[in-house]
């Protein structure tokens, strides 16, 4: 037994040795077992020459998309990260293109515009401070290559998507909640002319009191980044034509464990979208202005946001979740003007708008900038 087993090491040790001896002769895929090998990728420096010997000049255009809560500097937008990564590149070979980022909140389109243009003169940054509606979207994104959805509330997600497909441009989405992400690039022209899935083939509609804001579930901060860099990625990859896109698919990250998938939706579009679904601004009362009447008994206050909130500070009035807003209706027959508050001014102008598509031409307003602007009038 023990004969046998010397003999069977002897010829292991020898046959290592004869490995290691030939390996770089007449084994070169053993080689990989005794030295690391460089990994070359033959079409890396090609597009490496795309991106910093042919690209031109680029226009980009962002749009401030304004809505109740820009006041909120801590924006939970891709818009950022997605800026600084697609405005670095050159990525735009041979000839001129554009493209246009849809956000919010004016720190995009104020001082860190400013700086990402100083940093890169050869890139045309406009922002665009106005909102974009269903009267303006098709004018503005017109003159555009490619639309970047960088926003946070699904009335302007559904317009954009329309917009674009009406238009025939491609749209590179993003969307981050807590610590989940999405990105994919809805409506692509395939080659037989057709087009590729978009918003509305995964999501035909949503109801926006359903979903959670950031004021209930919050969103990690470094979510944004990660989102707008894979956005600003794929922007790379159409101009380039390298690689290839999130046609067709979804991409879904999460955060927690570092995870990532991909779900494909098919290559073809399902839908038939021929208008625009019109939109409208909500009706809004100022804090002035509320505050200077709220002694008069003039408004029915109804607060819209969880109970946790209400608890830890509320203006008065009644207490109606936005989630319920639809089955408790009874304040709007009172016969006074109603004027509804949260946070921030979002879920209040939600909650307008479900009640006066429910009940038209009644008196119901949000309160602008909600009770974070009620507060800061205080300060």
């Amino acid at each position: 037994m023990l004969k046998k087993l010397l003999k069977y090491s002897l010829i292991a040790v020898l046959v290592i040795a004869a490995l290691f001896l030939l390996k770089d002769k007449w084994l070169p895929s053993v080689a990989g077992i005794f030295k690391p090998q460089p990994v070359i990728i033959e079409e890396t420096p090609i597009l490496i020459k795309q991106i910093n010997e042919l690209a031109q000049m680029c226009t980009i255009t962002v749009f401030d998309e304004v809505v109740a809560d820009s006041t909120d500097i801590r924006q939970k937008s891709t818009a950022g990260s997605l800026l600084t990564d697609v405005s670095s590149f050159g990525i735009l070979p041979n000839t001129v293109r554009k493209l246009v980022i849809i956000a919010k909140g004016k720190v995009i389109a104020g001082t860190d515009l400013k700086k990402l243009q100083q940093q890169n003169p050869g890139i045309t940054l406009i922002p665009l401070d106005v909102k974009i509606t269903s009267e303006n979207v098709m004018e503005i994104i017109m003159p555009y290559d490619i639309v970047l959805d960088c926003t946070d509330n699904f009335d302007t997600k559904y317009l954009l998507n329309d917009a674009c497909v009406l238009t025939g441009k491609p749209l590179v989405y993003g969307a981050i909640y807590q610590y989940e992400g999405q990105v994919a690039v809805w409506n692509l022209l395939n080659d037989d002319g057709s087009s590729s899935p978009n918003y509305r083939d995964l999501f035909p509609s949503v109801n926006p009191d359903q979903v959670p804001g950031c004021a209930e579930g919050g969103v990690l901060p470094t979510l944004a980044g990660i989102i707008g860099c894979i956005q600003a990625n794929e922007v790379i990859k159409y101009f380039t034509k390298q690689g290839e896109l999130l046609a067709g698919k979804i991409l879904m990250f999460d955060a927690q464990t570092m995870q990532s998938r991909i779900i494909k939706l098919g290559s073809l579009t399902r839908t038939n979208i021929t208008v625009l679904v019109k939109t409208f601004d909500e009706p809004v009362i100022s804090v002035k202005d509320l505050k200077n009447a709220i002694d008069q008994d003039v408004y029915e206050l109804i607060d819209v946001r969880t109970a946790e909130e209400h608890n830890s500070f509320n203006i008065g009035g009644r207490h109606v979740p936005v989630n319920e807003i639809e089955d408790n209706t009874s304040f709007v027959e009172i016969g006074k003007a109603v004027v509804m508050y949260c946070s921030s001014g979002k879920r209040s102008g939600e909650a307008v708008k479900l009640l006066r598509n429910k009940f038209p031409g009644t008196n119901i307003f949000s309160l602008k900038g909600g009770l974070k602007a009620w507060q800061e009038e205080d300060a």
